[in-house]
């Protein structure tokens, strides 16, 4: 079965389209430096306005596992990394979640 992610939101009208379309995933940019970045608060505020059926996707490039920690991990239901960690940070990631 296909799985449908939309990646990038960062404004309450991405969320209402999403909601809308309603695809399996809604990603959302957490770390800093890109175009779609969005920072925490902003982060919540749409969290709290997405459809609780729709996955919520953290994408983090080289972030350190304390700032995904402390700062997203209990709001999100994956962590997608896209950056240059390796298996040790991954398992590091793993046995902290």
């Amino acid at each position: 079965m296909t799985k449908i992610k939309i990646c990038g939101m960062r404004r309450v009208d991405d969320i209402l389209y999403v909601n809308t379309y309603h695809p399996d995933y809604a990603g959302f940019i957490l770390s800093e430096g890109f175009k779609r970045t969005v920072d925490i608060d902003t982060f919540y505020d749409l969290e709290l306005l997405l459809n609780k059926e729709i996955k919520r996707v953290g994408v983090f490039v080289n972030e350190p596992i304390e700032n995904i920690l402390k700062s997203f991990a209990q709001k999100l239901d994956v962590i997608q990394l896209h950056g240059e960690e390796n298996a040790e940070y991954i398992d590091k990631l793993r046995e902290n979640c």
